[in-house]
């Protein structure tokens, strides 16, 4: 698995003031978000049956009794981490919009616990959570355009989340190289933002 961290901020020209707490407030006083890239996150389930990712520290996570994980992925399932998926307190919501547009937690999103394999946060099936399934003969798993996973994390920070592939590499052709493996890109929020700018 490989994790890029984009160097650069996402809210450009922003200036910090350490220490002031008479500042002004307001979402263009809030802290910068960033922008991370998850490449191949194994989903295979070999090592063990779902891998724990901490959204937050952007790394996988051992211990699944952690409160420190805030989404597991296996195959096409993904987890969070609180009610009866997690000891944790994590939501998240599943939320239509173009991914770019999104530039603060929608008022309209309905984030939910977790509620186990059977009633996850994040729907599963062909159509209904963030993938389609083609089915015979190709048995193809392809991201929804214009579905994106909203969280709010162990820290209480929020994240945008759209999956770009299933398939190790990322693949120009999808079903070309090994499945189950997650490319991901996700914008975190700073300091209980809800701002992704």
């Amino acid at each position: 698995m490989t994790l890029r961290l984009t160097s650069g901020f996402i809210l450009f020209g922003a200036i910090l003031f350490v220490g002031c707490d008479d500042g002004p407030t307001g979402p263009e006083n809030d802290p910068p978000a960033r922008l991370v890239v998850v490449e191949d996150l194994d989903a295979t389930g070999t090592a063990s049956y779902y891998t724990f990712f901490d959204l937050d520290d952007s790394t996988t996570v051992a211990d699944s009794n952690s409160t420190e994980w805030d989404l597991a992925f296996a195959a096409t399932s993904i987890l969070v981490n609180s009610g009866a998926s997690g000891p944790g307190s994590v939501r998240a919501a599943l939320h239509a919009g173009l991914f770019e547009e999104i530039d603060a937690v929608p008022g309209t999103a309905e984030f939910k616990p977790g509620g186990g394999q059977d009633n996850p946060a994040i729907p599963t099936g062909t159509g209904s959570g963030w993938y389609n399934y083609s089915g015979e003969p190709s048995h193809l798993i392809t991201p929804i355009p214009g579905r994106v996973v909203l969280v709010e994390t162990s820290e209480g920070n929020y994240a945008k989340l759209r999956i770009l592939s299933y398939y190790r590499g990322n693949p120009a052709e999808p079903g070309s190289t090994d499945s189950r493996f997650y490319t991901f890109e996700y914008v975190l929020t700073a300091d209980g933002s809800t701002s992704f700018e």
